[in-house]
C-alpha cells in the first residue's frame, strides 16, 4: 500500500473582493493626497512610490473597511494553514500596510519580507500591461525542464482590480515592469502574534 502526501506545502490566497467601488475611491485619494506630501521609500521598488508602513493610521471608513477585510482573511488563511475551524479561534495580528504607486517601467525586485509571518497586496488600479506578481518556489528552481510541461518553479499572479493575495512572507517574490498606465496597490505584513482557541479547556 501507497500513498502521496505533501510536505511543506506553501498555500497561496486569492481573493476577488465585490462592491469595492466607494472604497476603492477613498483609499485612492487617501494615496494621491500623500504622496503629493510625502516623497515615499525606497524598499524592493525600482521607480515608483512606496509609502510609508502606516496606512492603516491614515483614518476614515475606507481604512477601517479594508482593515476589517485583511483581518478575515487572514484568518481563513490561518483556519486553512493550520486545519482548524474558522470560527474555533480568534487572532492577534500585528500589521504593516503601506500603499504602492508604479507608473509605466516601475518594477520590484526578488525579496521577502522577514519578520512576518504572511505578506499580501490588495490591487486598487492596474494598468494596462505588465506589474504582475511572481511568486519563486521557496525550494528553489527547478532542476530540470521537461519538454512538453510548463515551469514549476513559478507562479504568476495577474492583477485584478479588487483582487487581494495572501501568500508566506518567507517566499521569494517579485514584480513584472509595468509597461503602460498606473498600477496601484496596496500592500501588508502580518505578524500573528497569539491564537486562542476557543474550543480549549478553561
Amino acid at each position: 500500500m501507497s500513498y502521496l502526501r505533501e510536505l511543506f506545502a506553501t498555500p497561496l490566497s486569492e481573493q476577488k473582493w465585490t462592491d469595492v467601488d466607494a472604497m476603492n475611491r477613498e483609499l485612492l485619494g487617501l494615496i494621491e493626497a500623500r504622496q503629493v506630501r510625502e516623497p515615499g521609500i525606497i524598499k524592493s521598488n525600482v521607480g515608483g512610490w512606496h509609502s510609508t508602513t502606516d496606512l492603516l493610521q491614515w483614518g476614515g471608513a475606507a481604512v477601517a473597511e479594508l482593515r476589517t477585510g485583511i483581518g478575515r482573511a487572514v484568518k481563513c488563511f490561518v483556519a486553512h494553514e493550520r486545519g482548524i475551524a474558522f470560527d474555533s479561534f480568534s487572532l492577534e495580528l500585528g500589521l504593516d500596510v503601506w500603499a504602492n504607486w508604479m507608473p509605466a517601467g516601475a518594477w520590484h525586485k526578488p525579496h521577502a519580507h522577514p519578520n512576518a509571518n504572511i505578506s499580501g497586496v490588495y490591487y486598487l488600479v492596474t494598468g494596462d500591461d505588465g506589474g504582475e506578481l511572481v511568486l519563486l518556489d521557496p525550494r528553489g528552481p527547478a532542476m530540470y525542464e521537461t519538454p512538453g510541461t510548463n515551469r514549476v518553479d513559478r507562479v504568476t499572479i495577474q492583477p485584478s482590480v479588487g483582487l487581494l493575495v495572501l501568500f508566506p512572507a518567507s517566499v521569494l517574490h517579485y514584480v513584472t515592469p509595468l509597461v503602460e498606465g498606473t498600477r496601484v496597490s496596496i500592500s501588508f505584513n502580518i505578524t500573528v502574534t497569539k491564537l486562542t482557541r476557543r474550543d480549549a479547556p478553561g
